[in-house]
């Protein structure tokens, strides 16, 4: 081989290592899938939910953490399925309980939310009092202080843009 042939082979590996993500980090393509799954958590149409569910646990992405158990919540119709999941990406039993899954959750800050978790829980809450759908939860969450998994950081909207679900 020659050095030519040995810079294009040796560049060629750069590039080839360099689209590949790092040992343990989310691919663009993955954290993608992620937020259009964690998004069809509210979808309101029949099977959507549950298929996203599904999806969820079989994509098996522990940034997916946060917002099942926001579901967990507020809905206890599927409370069952819900901690499956949960205890499955969590290797541990924690049980049907909300508030177990938050203090576990507060005990495991490696655990970090999906890019779209404050946009998602600002739709989630504004089911509860529409105000939360004009907050701008997009920003990431600051360092030390907080993991996105309140709306306390939220601002705002200068303009009302509705969050609206994946239709994926």
């Amino acid at each position: 081989m020659n050095r030519r042939q040995f810079v294009v082979s040796f560049a060629g590996m750069l590039l080839l290592f360099r689209s590949v993500p790092a040992v343990g980090q989310p691919s663009a393509q993955d954290t993608v899938l992620l937020d259009a799954l964690v998004s069809n958590l509210t979808h309101l149409a029949p099977g959507t939910r549950e298929r996203a569910l599904s999806a969820l646990d079989d994509l098996g992405d522990p940034r997916a953490m946060p917002a099942l158990i926001e579901l967990l919540r507020f809905d206890a119709g599927e409370a069952p399925l819900i901690t499956g999941i949960l205890e499955r990406l969590a290797g541990e039993r924690i049980g049907l309980e909300w508030a177990n899954w938050v203090e576990w959750l507060q005990k495991h800050d490696e655990i970090q939310p999906n890019p779209g978790f404050r946009a998602w829980k600002a739709h989630l809450f504004s089911r509860i009092d529409p105000a939360f759908d004009s907050l701008s939860c997009a920003r990431p969450p600051t360092p030390g202080t907080d993991r996105g998994n309140s709306l306390g950081r939220c601002t705002q909207r200068s303009h009302s843009r509705p969050y609206k679900p994946s239709p994926y």
